[in-house]
C-alpha cells in the first residue's frame, strides 16, 4: 500500500527518521539506502517480532510532494495461495504460519500508517 502527501514541506530525511523510530521501537533491524529519488528502508524482523518477513518502505519525492510505500507479505501470500497443495503434501503448518504472519503484517501496517499520519500532522502543525 502507498499514500501520497502534498504541500506538507517535510524533508524526506525527517520522514525516514520517523519510519526508523517506528520499526526500531518494535525491535526490527533497519537498513536505509539513499537513492536519487528518495530513500529505501528495509526493516528486518529480529527474534521476538511477530512477523517473519522483511518489510520494504520507500519514501519518494520531495518535501512538498512525497509518497510512502509499505511493501510486505509477498512470501506469505504465495504460501497461502499454494495452501491446498502444501496441505496435501504435509505442509499445512507452513500455511498456518503464513496466515498468522499475514495477519500480524496487516496489524503492523495499520499501526504504521496511524503512526506516520500522527507524526506528520504534528510536524506540519508547528
Amino acid at each position: 500500500m502507498w499514500k501520497k502527501w502534498k504541500n506538507k514541506n517535510v524533508p524526506l530525511k525527517r520522514i525516514v527518521e520517523v519510519v526508523f523510530r517506528f520499526f526500531n521501537e518494535r525491535n526490527f533491524g533497519i537498513k536505509i539506502i539513499e537513492a536519487k529519488n528518495g530513500y529505501y528502508i528495509i526493516a528486518l524482523p529480529r527474534i521476538g517480532c511477530n512477523v517473519t518477513e522483511k518489510i520494504k518502505i520507500r519514501v519518494l519525492g520531495h518535501p512538498n510532494e512525497f509518497k510512502i510505500e509499505f511493501d510486505a507479505g509477498s512470501s506469505s501470500r504465495s504460501l497461502v495461495l499454494l495452501g491446498n497443495v502444501l496441505s496435501l503434501l504435509g505442509g499445512g503448518v507452513f500455511v498456518k504460519k503464513s496466515l498468522e504472519n499475514l495477519e500480524n503484517l496487516e496489524k503492523l501496517e495499520r499501526e504504521f500508517w496511524i503512526y506516520v499520519e500522527r507524526i506528520l500532522n504534528d510536524i506540519t502543525s508547528k
